[in-house]
């Protein structure tokens, strides 16, 4: 089961019971959400409580993410040449996926630290793949990391 805690706009549009007292079984646990807009282009950007690993994807709701996530992180995880049966058990792990309130913490500000970057970076250009966004955010030094890099983050929790 996943857990995707998210901006309170966000849950506006959370149709499902929306609930605080659970934690994600997958290997990255709970992911922060919020919307980034660049260049009247709406993203969400999402990042992992454990590694910090950025997830970039379209849309505007949670509705995007419900059915965008798993198949993004499959790309981004097989991107970080994590080992396929491990990629499979974690995409399989998050087909389940439970709302929750966005909890203040230093993911957030990862997020934030991430959706500036989006910002600074992408407008004026043709979309990308958003994989590959992901995959540069995440090879971006992060403090709450100890200034270590998400991506390497995200290997050592699959080792």
């Amino acid at each position: 089961m996943l857990v995707i805690r998210c901006t309170r706009e966000l849950l506006h549009g959370v149709t499902s019971p929306v609930t605080d007292e659970v934690t994600s079984t997958t290997t990255l646990g709970d992911w922060f959400a919020q919307q980034v807009i660049v260049d009247d282009r709406p993203y969400l950007l999402l990042v992992s409580r454990l590694s910090r690993l950025p997830l970039v994807l379209p849309g505007a709701d949670v509705a995007s993410i419900v059915s965008g996530f798993a198949d993004a992180l499959e790309e981004v995880l097989l991107g970080l040449d994590i080992a396929r049966e491990a990629v499979d058990h974690e995409v399989d792990q998050c087909r389940e996926i439970v709302f929750a309130a966005g909890d203040g913490s230093s993911v957030r500000a990862s997020g934030n630290f991430f959706a500036r970057r989006m910002k600074r970076d992408l407008p004026g250009r043709p979309p990308e793949n958003l994989k590959d966004i992901s995959l540069r955010l995440g090879e971006v030094p992060l403090k709450s990391l100890g200034f270590a890099l998400p991506s390497e983050a995200t290997q050592r929790l699959f080792d």
